[in-house]
């Protein structure tokens, strides 16, 4: 993990170096507590985070990080925490926007978002307050034809709204559950 994480501060600017140490946390963080827990205090998330800020364009990198921010949230309170609070959610929302005609970044993205705000809170109200909802239904309209895509906006849908009368709400008034029903 630390050498993972040198390569990234060391290689900044490297679009692959970044893509390739992205795929590399997601595979390192995946189903494992103990290196989510590892990658984050080591500054991971922030790398994550940084990777996606520089270099936007990036199609692949930007999927790749939403899978790395996915595998290191998931199931983890104090990880979704530090993404949301270190502006995670908000560049997973940008990724979504600079590339909603991508089904590979829609589809991680949703995933990552799932992961995110499943059983948190704090992270729920910031997906819907950032337009994450509006986001999630577009990418299900965008891309009706992807079945994975539908999989993982159902899932993402259902970890914004469980437990949050708020977001059931604005899910149901954005024609959330047609597209549900329709997926």
């Amino acid at each position: 993990i630390e050498l993972v994480l040198a390569a990234m501060r060391e290689h900044a600017g490297s679009e692959g170096v970044q893509q390739c140490a992205c795929a590399a946390l997601h595979s390192i963080a995946a189903n494992h507590g103990k290196s989510q827990e590892k990658v984050a205090q080591a500054g991971g998330i922030e790398l994550v985070l940084a990777a996606m800020q520089g270099h936007a364009g990036s199609e692949v990198l930007q999927q790749w990080a939403c899978e790395a921010l996915g595998a290191i949230a998931v199931g983890n309170g104090e990880n979704q925490k530090k993404i949301g609070e270190a502006g995670g959610i908000e560049l997973v929302l940008a990724a979504m926007r600079e590339h909603a005609g991508s089904e590979g970044v829609q589809q991680c993205a949703c995933a990552a978002l799932h992961s995110i705000a499943a059983n948190h809170g704090k992270s729920q109200e910031k997906v819907a307050q950032a337009g994450g909802i509006e986001l999630v239904l577009a990418a299900m309209q965008g891309h009706a034809g992807s079945e994975v895509l539908q999989q993982w906006a159902c899932e993402a849908l259902g970890a914004i709204a469980v437990g949050n009368g708020e977001n059931q709400k604005k899910i149901g008034e954005a024609g959330g559950i047609e597209l549900v029903l329709a997926a």
